[in-house]
């Protein structure tokens, strides 16, 4: 039996949600949930450099009149 991975956090509206769905496709496909929550408390140690991409300036709007 194959396992598949399922990352989620408690504090997700959207785990909640999913979690029916996602055992009713597991069981489908004979499928073992192996359950890995994301700990909010260990992202927010990561260092102040974490590489995110740089947020975009706003375009100007040009008029011409």
């Amino acid at each position: 039996m194959e396992t598949l991975e399922y990352y989620y956090a408690l504090a997700s509206p959207w785990s909640f949600i999913g979690n029916s769905k996602l055992i009713e496709i597991a069981a489908a496909h004979n499928l073992t949930i192996d359950p890995i929550i994301i700990d909010y408390d260990k992202c927010s140690e990561l260092p102040k450099h974490f590489p995110f991409p740089p947020t975009p300036y706003p375009e100007k709007k040009v008029s011409i009149d």
